[in-house]
């Protein structure tokens, strides 16, 4: 029987789980001599990951909010290099068969197996020089997806009154949908807040009290973005 490998020491993880997974992963990491921090949201997990080095960010396909995948394609998007790696349920064959096909490096069954953890970890070591030298630059492309959505944001807030006060609830849904997955991202959680208690309104037949909040959400992030612009800390080109 050959002799299993010693587990490196150090690994800098950062993982994104719900409770029934964490107490797991705590103790697999643990014995792998790995460093760790969680968060219980995909949207912390990206901003943690924008301020802080890991080797290894684990994401739990179940969590709510914009998702593993969603995350994930945000890290890339802004030139990140930590290995990503979706921790899947072990019964469901399906979900682990469909993330292996999204923007992941590696897809982990919970209950972890030990090989498989030891894999990923070894994986995240070998890439860190790698991860260091794209650093400044990792955090440059972020600034510059978070201009872009304060950029945007005005043109969704027009759309989003429009869609209320001309009472096109579908529409508003999909435009609250999308708004809140993006914007706890890039530096707005109180607007993916928000965004999330007018959806279960609106999935209520709250009709009114949603399209009041909508409207009183819009007029706050208007003023949000004047003050910044004000006191000069409104991105620009």
């Amino acid at each position: 029987m050959s002799k299993r490998p010693a587990i490196p020491l150090g690994a800098c993880v950062l993982a994104a789980a719900s409770r029934a997974f964490q107490g797991d992963l705590e103790k697999a990491l643990a014995a792998a001599g790995a460093s760790c921090q969680f968060v219980d949201a995909a949207e912390l997990a990206v901003e943690r990951a924008m301020s802080e080095d890991f080797d290894l960010l684990l994401l739990d396909a179940r969590l709510p909010g914009i998702g593993a995948a969603a995350a994930a394609d945000i890290l890339r998007r802004a030139g990140s290099t930590c290995l990503i790696v979706a921790l899947v349920d072990a019964a469901d064959a399906a979900a682990g068969r469909a993330h292996a096909l999204r923007d992941f490096d590696a897809v982990l069954r919970m209950p972890l197996e030990n090989e498989g953890l030891l894999a990923v970890i070894l994986k995240a070591l070998e890439q860190r020089p790698q991860n260091a030298e794209v650093g400044t630059k990792l955090e440059d492309e972020f600034a510059d997806l978070a201009r872009q959505f304060r950029a945007d944001l005005p043109v969704t807030l027009d759309a989003l009154c429009s869609a209320a006060l001309d009472g096109k609830l579908a529409t508003l849904s999909s435009l609250l949908h999308r708004l809140k997955g993006s914007a706890g991202s890039y530096g707005f959680p109180h607007v993916t807040e928000e965004c999330a208690k007018i959806e279960k309104q609106l999935s209520r037949g709250l009709e009114y009290a949603a399209v009041s909040a909508c409207l009183s959400m819009v007029q706050s992030i208007r003023e949000e973005l004047q003050a910044m612009a004000n006191d000069g800390t409104e991105l620009t080109d």
